[in-house]
């Protein structure tokens, strides 16, 4: 089996050879696919991020979320305690600035607790038919969201380009399953 290291350098190679066109279009299939799932029924708060090095957008989820008035967060990474992701509020007005990765983060919005989020729609590297998920290897969703081994009260649900799919991801004892995957073809659970 590839490393996961090898197999992370190589699906993020083939998102990154994506078109701006492909982006774009991958966006808009994500929103239908969401829509046509019902995945925001019944969602009192929605986690979702900011776009980087090739990932699939959901900038159409969060206006739609917001325009039916599901508050959306996104992950702000503590400077002062390490590894430490948490949740602010966004409006489609917030400002925003750049983390030490270059990944953008509300500014001066309210925080809420990761075990008070209702769904939270995450980044990918890689994932199986089986809720397996390969992140970017940081592990701060998998730190975020330990308590859901324990605790299912939030729903985690991957979004992905298709292409990102493998048949079997190795998985290690600290990764969260997902519930689902939502791509720009399908909705996996």
């Amino acid at each position: 089996m590839e490393s996961r290291q090898s197999l992370r350098a190589r699906l993020r190679h083939t998102r990154q050879l994506l078109s701006s066109t492909q982006q774009a279009s991958a966006a808009q299939h994500l929103l239908a696919h969401t829509l046509e799932a019902d995945l925001l029924a019944g969602c009192t708060s929605l986690a979702l991020y900011c776009p980087q090095d090739g990932e699939i957008d959901p900038i159409l989820l969060a206006h739609t979320a917001w325009q039916n008035a599901i508050p959306v967060y996104l992950p702000v990474i503590d400077p002062l305690l390490t590894g430490v992701m948490r949740f602010h509020q966004w409006l489609p007005d917030t400002p925003m600035q750049a983390n030490r990765f270059g990944i953008p983060e509300p500014q001066h919005t309210p925080e809420i607790a990761a075990q008070s989020l209702h769904t939270v729609m995450l980044p990918l590297v890689g994932f199986d038919a089986h809720g397996n998920r390969l992140g970017m290897g940081g592990g701060f969703y998998d730190r975020a969201f330990a308590f859901t081994l324990s605790a299912n009260t939030t729903r985690l649900i991957g979004l992905a380009h298709e292409c990102q799919k493998v048949p079997s991801l190795p998985c290690e004892a600290w990764d969260i399953p997902l519930e689902g995957v939502l791509t720009d073809q399908n909705y996996y659970q």
